[in-house]
């Protein structure tokens, strides 16, 4: 596998911008703005935000947090009405069945196409017989 590469200068700097961005839209009572948080986002070290003086966007960025945040309404967002939780989930339910809808599709396909080259669509999920172990491996 493959090590992911780390952020390093310019890339953690528009990497840290970007991240304050999202996390600014966040209510700071589920996400608060600081230099841990960042960090564990980012996959990043404390150090390392500090060491690229990153400190100054982050309280920047936590202040526009705070300000665009009321406990007021955020309470008021946080409840939605019957109607709308029911709206919002029959739009979530029509999605998946869509999203359903595509899979069966591309399943009828696929059993189509077995059949097309005479093969049987069931033998297609027959399990695998395990590898013999008792041939020997060469030697490397």
């Amino acid at each position: 596998m493959r090590k992911k590469k780390q952020l390093r200068g310019g890339k953690l700097i528009l990497a840290v911008k970007a991240e304050l961005g999202r996390m600014s839209s966040l209510s700071p009572g589920e996400c608060p703005i600081n230099i841990s948080s960042l960090a564990r986002r980012l996959g990043v070290s404390r150090q390392t935000l500090y060491s690229n003086g990153v400190a100054d966007f982050i309280s920047e960025f936590s202040e526009l947090q705070k300000s665009n945040f009321d406990k007021d309404v955020e309470s008021a967002v946080r409840r939605a009405s019957y109607e709308e939780r029911i709206g919002l989930l029959e739009f979530e339910n029509k999605k998946l069945r869509e999203r359903l809808d595509n899979y069966v599709e591309r399943w009828v396909a696929v059993e189509y196409n077995a059949r097309m080259l005479g093969v049987d669509p069931d033998e297609l999920f027959k399990s695998i017989a395990k590898p013999s172990r008792k041939i020997a491996r060469g030697r490397r």
